[in-house]
C-alpha cells in the first residue's frame, strides 16, 4: 500500500510514479531498493515505478500495457513530447494490421537522438492544433496521428486506419485533408495524399478495406460498397457489388461463422442471391493478407458466369 500522498500522485499518472516522487512521500532511496527487491514495486524504466498489484492488472491488457509504456517514457524524458504515430493510434482505438508496436513512438520539435531504449523518437513540429491530452497523457491529435501514419506506415495499414476513422465518424475527410494540406512540405506527404484518396467511409472492417485494395491492384473494376438488395421481401446488404454484372462479393471474417448455424444461414443467403440472378463470390483473411490470386480468380469466374447468364437470357 502506497503512502497516501504518493498514491494520490500515482492515481493521476496512470498508477505510475517516479523515484523522486516516492522520496518526497517518505521513501528514501534505500527503502525504494528494498521494496523493489521484494517485488512490491515494478520498475518500468529507470526511476519510473508502479505497484505490483496495480501493474498486474495493467499488464493483462495489451492496450493498457502500451499506454503505461508511453506514459513511463514521457515521465522519464526531459523536455516533454507527444505520444504519436502507431502508439497514438493504439491509444485512440484506431485498428492496425500488425500487433501493438513494441516501441513507444514519441514526437517532439527540433532534432536529436533517441532518448532511451524502447523509444522511437520522431522530430517534427507539433503545433497546438495537432495536440491533445487524454487522461493526463499528451498525444498528437487524431488527424495528425493519421497523417503521420499515412506518410510512414504501409499503404494497407494507412488505408485500414483511415477507413475506420471515417466509417466511425471519428473525423471528417475535410478534417483529415486539412492536416495533409498544412504539412504539404513534409517527408512522405505524397504517400499521405494517396492513402487519403483511397479511403472510403463505407468500409466496415479491415478485411473489407484490404479486399478493396487487392481488387484495385488486380485491375478489376471497382465495386460499390455496402449495397442493399431486395430478394422477394428479404433485404440483404452485400459487402461488394458489381452492378452491371450483378456480381456480389463477400469478405468472410471469422466472426461470421462462429457456429454451424451461421454457415447454414450464409449458404441459404447465397442460394437466394442465385435464385434472383446474382452471382456470389466469397473470400477470407488468407486472400487479403497473403496471396490474393485465389480471391481475384473467384471474382473473375463469377464475372464470367454472370456474363454467360446475361448472354443466355
Amino acid at each position: 500500500m502506497l503512502a497516501p500522498m504518493l498514491a494520490a500522485r500515482a492515481a493521476c499518472q496512470g498508477w505510475l510514479f517516479t523515484a523522486a516522487q516516492a522520496r518526497e512521500a517518505g521513501y528514501p532511496l534505500a527503502e525504494q531498493r528494498q521494496i523493489l527487491r521484494r517485488g512490491d514495486w515494478v520498475r518500468l524504466r529507470r526511476g519510473i515505478f508502479s505497484e505490483r498489484e496495480r501493474w498486474d492488472l495493467i499488464e493483462a491488457d495489451p492496450v493498457a500495457r502500451h499506454t503505461a509504456a508511453c506514459r513511463a517514457a514521457l515521465m522519464a524524458m526531459t523536455g516533454g513530447g507527444w505520444v504519436s504515430h502507431s502508439s497514438a493510434a493504439a491509444l485512440l482505438g484506431v485498428p492496425m494490421l500488425n500487433a501493438l508496436p513494441s516501441d513507444v513512438h514519441l514526437t517532439r520539435p527540433g532534432s536529436g537522438r533517441h532518448p532511451a531504449p524502447g523509444v522511437r523518437m520522431h522530430f517534427a513540429p507539433v503545433p497546438p492544433g495537432h495536440q491533445q491530452v487524454r487522461a493526463g497523457l499528451a498525444l498528437t491529435s487524431l488527424t495528425r496521428t493519421m497523417f503521420d501514419l499515412s506518410r510512414t506506415a504501409s499503404l494497407d495499414s494507412a488505408v485500414v486506419g483511415l477507413d475506420h476513422v471515417l466509417h466511425h465518424q471519428m473525423a471528417t475527410r475535410r478534417d483529415l485533408q486539412n492536416v495533409v494540406d498544412e504539412c504539404a512540405r513534409w517527408p512522405g506527404h505524397a504517400r499521405a495524399v494517396r492513402a487519403l484518396s483511397l479511403a472510403d467511409a463505407l468500409a466496415e472492417s479491415p478485411g473489407e478495406t484490404l479486399s478493396r485494395m487487392r481488387i484495385a491492384e488486380s485491375g478489376l473494376p471497382q465495386p460499390e460498397l455496402q449495397v442493399v438488395l431486395s430478394l422477394s421481401g428479404l433485404i440483404v446488404r452485400v459487402d461488394f457489388y458489381w452492378r452491371d454484372l450483378r456480381v456480389v462479393g463477400e469478405f468472410d471474417g471469422a466472426i461470421k461463422y462462429s457456429t454451424r448455424r451461421d454457415l447454414v444461414r450464409e449458404k441459404q443467403r447465397d442460394d437466394r442471391l442465385r435464385e434472383h440472378g446474382y452471382v456470389p463470390a466469397r473470400w477470407g483473411w488468407a486472400d487479403v493478407v497473403g496471396d490474393s490470386a485465389v480471391m481475384i480468380e473467384r471474382i473473375r469466374r463469377a464475372m464470367q458466369t454472370a456474363d454467360r447468364m446475361r448472354l443466355a437470357s
